[in-house]
C-alpha cells in the first residue's frame, strides 16, 4: 500500500512539498531553509512515504558518526494510525544498521504525549531532559534507540558491505579547509561550523587536520593574504602526518576515477580534486571514521567513499542543532576536577554502601538494584570505586575468582553528573578486563541500566557486544602468536564467546571468520577483532612495529612497568585503556594504525636500558605545544614544561596506544644489538622493526616465565 523510498531522483520532486508542510509546523519543526532540504535529498538523509505518486510523509535525519539524528517526522492527518511512521523509522534503523551507526536519538517534547508514546513504542528511551528554547518554556526528552550493529558475538556480517564496525578512533573527525573558512567568514553555513566547533570544545568530537590543509593554504596564500586568523586557527589543530608516497599514488586513481571519472579520463583533475583526494587518503591511513566538508562534490559521492575507505561524509550543516553540539556533559580534565582516586571497598559494609549509593545521583531504582545485586553476591565480590576529592563518583564490582567456563558478572553504577566521568568508567572498566583475564580468556557480562548512558557507551566503545538486557565481552588477556592461534580460540569458544573459524591471520589486511552464539556467521577485520577481544595482541610475521624510547621517569606512569606496580591510590594513565605518548616530530610517517609498539627504555638515571613492554598504536597526531588538547595530556604523563623540552620548534606528536603488556623479563640494548635490531641512533629516537623482529623480543620477554 505504500512506498518507502530515499532515491534522491524520487525523493527531489517532493522536496518542495516537504518544505512547506515543515513551515506550517514551524513549532514543531522549526526552521530550516529550502536548500536543506535539496541537500537532504541528494544525501540519502531524506526519507519519503508515498501512496502511489502522493506524499503521504516523510522523515528528515542527519547527525555525526556513530550518532543518527531524527530532525523532523510527518505524517499526513489522512495516513495516521496506518503503519507510515513505523515504516519511517524502521527503513532508518536498516540504514543506521547497515552503515555501522551505534544509535539514534531524537528530541521530543514532553508536552507531546502522541509523539512520545510513538518513540516510546519503537524503542527510543528517555536518555534525558533537558530545557527547551526560552521562547517556548518546553522541556524536551531526549530520546536514544541503540542499533543493534554488528560487533562480537551477533549481527549482520560486514563481509559483503565492507562497513565499519567499533572503531578506537570513532570520535576523530578530519576537517576540510572550507569548514574552517566558514567559521571565520560570513558565509551561509557559519552558524553550523560554529555549532560544530562548539560541540569540539565540549570535546563531545575530536576535530583534526591534515598536512595537504597547510598545502592548500600555501598554494592560496594570495587569496587569504591578510586574513592571519585564518592561519593561526589551523594551526592550533592537531595534524596528521602525510600517508606514504606509495599508498597515496595506489588510492589516488582509483578514488579519482570513482569521484570525478569524467576530468580523471580526459587527464584534467583540478587541484581542488587532487587535494579532496588527499585529504580522503590521509583519513583512510589514519583510520580516521568521519570527513567534514562542504565541498558538494565530495557530499553527493558519500556513498562511493564510504564502500572504498569506510570513511563517513558530512556536513557542518549536519551538526547544526545535534547532542554534538548542545551535550552538557563536558570532560574536564583531572587536574581541573581534582585527583581521581582508586580504592578498594572490599571491606565496606551494606549499611556503608547503601549510604554512599545515595550520595550519588541518577535512578534510585538503579541503586536500589546495584545494592541488591552486591548484598546477594558480597562473599564472592571483589569491589572498587573511583573517587574524586575523596567523593565516590563511580563503584564497579565483579567475581574475585575469574570463571573460564561461563560469563563473569560486572557490575557498575556511576554518577553520570560528575566531570571527570568518563575517564572513571574508563579507569574501572579496565581495570575490571584486566583483573579477570589475568589467567586466561574469559566471557565478561553486564547488565548497565537504561539510566547509565556514558557506562552503556564506554561498554560499547571497548568492544561489548549488545545482546537484548546484556552487554557481552570476551578478553584473551596475552600477547598472542601464531603457533597458540588455535589453542586460545578454543578456550574462548570454552568460555562461552564466538567462534573462531579462520586460521591465524598473516597479514594486516586479513578478515577473521567467526561463528556467532546464534550460528550466523560475520567477518572482522584484525583491529575490529583486536579489540573486540581485548586486551590482546596478535603478532605475526609481516605485522611490522616501532621500537620507541621512553625514559624511566616516565614509564612507570604511563606503562605501569614498576616492579611493585600500583593497584591502588591516585589514578594515572598507565591504568587508563588508552594512553599517550609525546615524542618529536620526526620519522612520524613510520606510524600507522595498529602497529605494535615496542617501549625501550633508555639508560638514563636508573632506566633499564631494555625494551620493558609493548602496545598497539591507534594513532598519531601532530599538536603544538602550547596547545595540546586535554583528551591527550590527561592520558599522558608529561606536563607541559616536559613537552616544550622534547624537541625544538613548536610542535609535536602525540600518539594514542592501547593494549599494552608489562615484559616478564626486559629485553636488554645488548640483546638487541646481538639480534640485529638496534640501529645506528641506539634507539634514541623511533625506529621501525620487521614482525620477525617484534616475535623474537616478545618471546626473549617471557623465556624464563
Amino acid at each position: 500500500m505504500f512506498k518507502i523510498s530515499d532515491a534522491p531522483d524520487k525523493v527531489l520532486r517532493y522536496v518542495e512539498a516537504i518544505s512547506c508542510i515543515a513551515d506550517k509546523n514551524r513549532s514543531a519543526f522549526g526552521f530550516l531553509p529550502a536548500r536543506a532540504y535539496e541537500d537532504a535529498a541528494l544525501q540519502r538523509k531524506l526519507i519519503v512515504a508515498l501512496k502511489g505518486s502522493e506524499l503521504v510523509g516523510y522523515l528528515l535525519f542527519g547527525g555525526s558518526f556513530p550518532t543518527a539524528r531524527v530532525f523532523q517526522t510527518y505524517v499526513a492527518p489522512s495516513s495516521r494510525s496506518k503503519g507510515v511512521g513505523n515504516l519511517l523509522i524502521s527503513t532508518l534503523k536498516t540504514k543506521a544498521r547497515h552503515e555501522g551507526y551505534l544509535r539514534i536519538t531524537a528530541r521530543v517534547a514532553t508536552d507531546l504525549p502522541d509523539a512520545n508514546a510513538f518513540y516510546q513504542s519503537q524503542g527510543f528511551e528517555i536518555a534525558r531532559t533537558v530545557e527547551g528554547g526560552k521562547s517556548t518554556g518546553r522541556k524536551i526528552h531526549l530520546r536514544a534507540f541503540e542499533v543493534d550493529v554488528p560487533k562480537l558475538f551477533s549481527g549482520t556480517s560486514t563481509a559483503s558491505s565492507g562497513l565499519p564496525t567499533v572503531s578506537p578512533n570513532q570520535d576523530r573527525c578530519l576537517l576540510d579547509l572550507n569548514v574552517i573558512i566558514d567559521l571565520v567568514k560570513d558565509r551561509p553555513d557559519s552558524a553550523a561550523a560554529l555549532a560544530l566547533f562548539a560541540g569540539a570544545m565540549r570535546q563531545n568530537v575530536r576535530l583534526i587536520v591534515s598536512t595537504e590543509m597547510f598545502k592548500e593554504l600555501r598554494r592560496n596564500a594570495s587569496q587569504f593574504q591578510g586574513n592571519d586568523t585564518l592561519t593561526q586557527l589551523v594551526e592550533q589543530f592537531p595534524r596528521l602526518s602525510a600517508p606514504p608516497g606509495r599508498l597515496h599514488k595506489s588510492k589516488r586513481d582509483e578514488l579519482a576515477q570513482a569521484l570525478f571519472p569524467t576530468r580523471f579520463n580526459d587527464r584534467g583533475l583540478t587541484e581542488r580534486d587532487s587535494s579532496d583526494i588527499a585529504h580522503l587518503i590521509t583519513a583512510h591511513h589514519h583510520q580516521i571514521p568521519s570527513f567534514i566538508t562542504g565541498e558538494k562534490a565530495i557530499l553527493r559521492n558519500r556513498s562511493k567513499i564510504l564502500q572504498l575507505l569506510k570513511i563517513h561524509v558530512l556536513s557542518a550543516a549536519e551538526l547544526t542543532d545535534t547532542d554534538l553540539a548542545t551535550h552538557t556533559q563536558e570532560t574536564i580534565s583531572i587536574e581541573k576536577s581534582g585527583p581521581l582516586e582508586i580504592v578498594d571497598e572490599n571491606e565496606i559494609g551494606v549499611t556503608e554502601l547503601k549510604a554512599v549509593l545515595e550520595t550519588l545521583s541518577g535512578d534510585f531504582s538503579a541503586r536500589n538494584e546495584f545494592l541488591n545485586w552486591i548484598r546477594e553476591n558480597r562473599e564472592n565480590l571483589r569491589m572498587l570505586s573511583a573517587r574524586i576529592n575523596g567523593q565516590v563518583v563511580c563503584l564497579a564490582a565483579w567475581p574475585q575468582i575469574p570463571n573460564n567456563k561461563q560469563p563473569n558478572h560486572l557490575a557498575v553504577m556511576a554518577d553520570e553528573t560528575q566531570p571527570n566521568i568518563r575517564v572513571a568508567i574508563d579507569l574501572l572498566l579496565n581495570r575490571a578486563r584486566s583483573d579477570l583475564s589475568r589467567r586466561g580468556p574469559i566471557v565478561m557480562e553486564s547488565h548497565p541500566f537504561k539510566s547509565q548512558t556514558e557506562v552503556r557507551r564506554q561498554l560499547v566503545q571497548g568492544g561489548w557486544h549488545e545482546a537484548q538486557d546484556k552487554h557481552l565481552k570476551a578478553c584473551i588477556g596475552h600477547v598472542l602468536l601464531p603457533e597458540d592461534w588455535d589453542s586460545t580460540m578454543q578456550k574462548i569458544e570454552i568460555c562461552g564467546g564466538p567462534k573462531i573459524r579462520s586460521a591465524a591471520p598473516t597479514s594486516t589486511n586479513s578478515r577473521i571468520r567467526l561463528e556467532e552464539m546464534d550460528g550466523s556467521l560475520t567477518t572482522k577485520t584484525l583491529l575490529e577483532l583486536e579489540t573486540m577481544l581485548a586486551h590482546v595482541l596478535f603478532l605475526f610475521r609481516s605485522r611490522a612495529g616501532i621500537i620507541l624510547p621512553i625514559q624511566r621517569a616516565w614509564s612507570d606512569g604511563l606503562l605501569g612497568t614498576s616492579p611493585q606496580g600500583q593497584l591502588f591510590g591516585q589514578a594515572h594513565p598507565a591504568r587508563m585503556s588508552q594512553k599517550t605518548y609525546f615524542r618529536s616530530t620526526l620519522r612520524s610517517n613510520l606510524f600507522k594504525p595498529g602497529m605494535p609498539l615496542c617501549f625501550y627504555e633508555s639508560g638514563t638515571g636508573t632506566g633499564a636500558k631494555a625494551v620493558v613492554a609493548i602496545g598497539r598504536c591507534i594513532d598519531q597526531i601532530i599538536v603544538k605545544k602550547s596547545d595540546v588538547p586535554a583528551m591527550l595530556s590527561d592520558a599522558g604523563v608529561l606536563d607541559e614544561a616536559a613537552i616544550e623540552k622534547i624537541c625544538n620548534g613548536v610542535e609535536v606528536s602525540a600518539v594514542t596506544f592501547d593494549n599494552v603488556f608489562k615484559f616478564p623479563t626486559p629485553v636488554r640494548f645488548k640483546t638487541l644489538q646481538r639480534l640485529g635490531i638496534a640501529d645506528g641512533s641506539n634507539l634514541v629516537t623511533a625506529s621501525k622493526i620487521s614482525g620477525d623482529d617484534v616475535m623474537a623480543i616478545w618471546k626473549l620477554a617471557c623465556a624464563d616465565e
